[in-house]
């Protein structure tokens, strides 16, 4: 049982660590158009569902996005504050789910195209979502009084929701999401052919 599994799990190992290596030299290339696909994106979607100041805005700063939005001073002045609220390292996980889709052999070539193009979106979507929960989490940060800046009003569930996702997605967001998201595509994909080919459907990843 171990040895079957091993000369399945060792050729999806090296595959993986092959496409995993040739990203991670074209990352620098590709990271900075993806900061600016997430500040245009962010902008356009937190004005449009009013979850930002009229007179905030995202920014791209050596392949960072930053907020810009106004604050209010301890002294009653009014300031603009920015922030970084989507890191180069937070959206790398890119790389590993691709990595993970290239290397998985139960899918063809189109296969891991559809796969790669689903799992790409679905997690776009959750670096919006964490840009949105860190954008508000540091809005709303009682330390802010630190700093001499007033954070804005918010319940203690508010306050510890932000807090736990902000840490979720700091943390633990990071490598989950792109194992996560590759399991549902591949598990997608793998459907979707068995039904265009009237086929059984298959379990395996690997």
């Amino acid at each position: 049982m171990f040895r079957a599994l091993a000369a399945r799990l060792l050729p999806f190992v090296l595959r993986f660590s092959l496409t995993f290596l040739l990203l991670f030299a074209l990352w620098p290339v590709v990271s900075p158009y993806y900061a600016r696909a997430m500040a245009v994106t962010g902008q356009a979607l937190l004005k449009t569902l009013a979850l930002m100041p009229p007179e905030g805005h995202l920014e791209v700063r050596e392949n960072r996005v930053w907020v810009f939005r106004p604050v209010r001073r301890s002294d009653g002045t009014q300031a603009t504050a920015g922030v970084n609220v989507l890191d180069e390292g937070t959206y790398f996980n890119l790389v590993i789910l691709l990595a993970l889709v290239a290397a998985t052999p139960t899918l063809d070539w189109k296969g891991k195209g559809t796969a790669s193009g689903l799992g790409l979106a679905i997690l776009g979507l959750l670096h919006l979502s964490d840009l949105y929960v860190k954008l508000r989490w540091t809005a709303i940060f009682p330390d802010l009084r630190s700093s001499g800046v007033i954070p804005e009003a918010a319940s203690p569930l508010v306050l510890k929701t932000y807090e736990w996702l902000y840490a979720f997605y700091s943390v633990i967001g990071f490598g989950l999401f792109p194992i996560l998201v590759w399991i549902g595509v591949v598990s997608l994909t793998a459907h979707l052919r068995t039904l265009s080919t009237g086929g059984s459907p298959s379990r395996d990843l690997l």
